[in-house]
């Protein structure tokens, strides 16, 4: 068993103690902690995937765990949410002691930092996920496919941060339902061997052999795939343009130039994405965002967080390095430029 594992700034002893228990016939490793405010420790790390499991995002019927907070929008000051937090309210943890911390956290930041780690449960520094996994998943329809868009116009967006790890690429369509645009999302994530055989994620080998993940020989992705398999949806669609970074997919967009497509740069910076961002999450609450129900595309939705300028201007983000929000942010890059396109025009039927 470990206790408070937030301490534990190397990860080295958890790690010790999950391999040793390998050894025994029914192993079991027992965790409890409360929340940190260190991102890059073991803690966070456990905590993030315990998270993706209770989310269904993550298939592991081998680990189980539990997590009692407050939510996001709760006012830690309020006594109503602090059973939330402590179900052992008034039998093991004191109310009254509870209520003299609180007013002492009211009046030093210090202490209210304190309070809401040890008391409610609340990781202090970490960035909040930025959209909400239950609406991204009300927006699902398996029935979606790409197919039948066939003959309508797109727009493809390719984010090529990790091209040693997962680089996707995402189509977007747009479709007036009842006058009101609605958008339609289908994503490709494409990835090494190498990086599945590592385990990087241990979803990898399972996303893959179920086609989720497009998987190509050595220890890069396959550019020469994305560029024939973007080039194959021209004839398919009508790509109104491929949406690239300029600073990671410079050649990738100079080859599919060459080829006949019309390619738009998108510098990746909170001027270009701030908007779409926002979008993105008002589309997803309003259901008016769709996808076929993607876990890859559902992973990366859910590690974005929002890093807030003085303006509230958003830029999406990753917490770690391990967690890929890179379909997530191609959606945004495809978005930024539907938001910036002639929206289509009703037909007759549809204006009637």
């Amino acid at each position: 068993a470990v206790d408070e594992l937030h301490a534990h700034k190397p990860r080295a002893v958890y790690d010790v103690l999950e391999t040793a228990i390998g050894k025994r016939s029914q192993p079991m490793l027992g965790t409890i902690t409360t929340a940190g405010n260190d991102r890059t420790g073991i803690c966070y790390e456990v905590r993030d995937y315990l998270l993706k499991v209770l989310e269904q995002t993550f298939d592991d019927e081998s680990f189980f765990g539990i997590v009692y907070t407050i939510d996001d929008e709760d006012d830690w000051r309020d006594e109503g949410v602090w059973p939330k937090a402590n179900p052992n309210l008034g039998v093991s943890v004191n109310l009254e002691t509870l209520r003299d911390l609180a007013k002492k956290a009211e009046r030093t930041p210090a202490a209210q930092s304190n309070f809401k780690r040890k008391h409610l449960d609340v990781w202090v520094g970490a960035n909040a996920a930025l959209f909400n996994l239950e609406d991204w998943k009300a927006c699902a329809d398996p029935t979606l496919t790409e197919e039948q868009f066939a003959g309508e116009e797109a727009i493809a967006a390719v984010d090529l941060a990790t091209r040693d790890d997962l680089a996707p690429r995402v189509t977007a369509f747009r479709r007036l339902v009842d006058g009101v645009a609605h958008y339609y999302l289908f994503a490709r994530g494409y990835i090494s061997q190498e990086a599945v055989d590592d385990s990087r994620n241990a979803s990898y080998p399972g996303w893959a052999t179920t086609g989720w993940l497009r998987v190509n020989e050595g220890n890069a992705v396959d550019m020469a795939r994305i560029e024939d398999e973007i080039i194959e949806d021209a004839s398919r669609f009508q790509l109104r343009e491929v949406v690239v970074d300029p600073w990671q997919a410079m050649q990738l967009g100079q080859q599919l130039m060459a080829r006949g497509a019309t390619v738009v740069e998108l510098p990746m910076n909170t001027k270009n994405l701030s908007e779409a961002t926002k979008e993105l999450g008002a589309l997803m609450k309003q259901r008016r965002v769709h996808h076929c129900g993607d876990p890859v595309f559902a992973w990366c939705i859910g590690n974005v967080v929002g890093h807030y300028d003085a303006k509230e201007n958003v830029y999406p983000r990753k917490e770690r390095a391990e967690n890929k929000i890179d379909e997530a942010v191609a959606a945004i890059m495809a978005l930024s430029r539907w938001l910036t396109a002639e929206p289509p025009e009703p037909s007759v039927l549809e204006t009637e």
